[in-house]
């Protein structure tokens, strides 16, 4: 069991996944979100920046994606959650896991 808190003041953050089918527009989405948020796992991230930030994030995203093959999901997570993973555990900026 371990706890994810964001360093900020904030008392949430987003989770944004992925799913793409083609290679080379997932290599873009990779590239999009490494810039803007947290890598947590392949096609999994934190994004603890303004909602207005995701919007811009969002749109981007919705530009190069195909959203009748692709999928993109957005949730909304409380700054203070309990997890439980199986596996190696991951820390990244901004992120503490304990």
């Amino acid at each position: 069991m371990f706890n994810v808190s964001y360093d900020g003041e904030k008392s949430y953050y987003y989770i944004l996944t992925y799913d793409i089918k083609d290679k080379k527009t997932e290599n873009r989405v990779y590239t999009i979100m490494r810039k803007a948020a947290i890598s947590l796992q392949k096609s999994v991230y934190v994004f603890p920046d303004s909602d207005y930030q995701l919007q811009k994030l969002h749109r981007e995203i919705l530009q190069t994606i195909n959203t009748k093959k692709d999928d993109l999901r957005i949730y909304k997570v409380a700054c203070n959650i309990n997890a439980v993973t199986i596996g190696k555990n991951y820390s990244s900026e901004g992120i503490l896991i304990y």
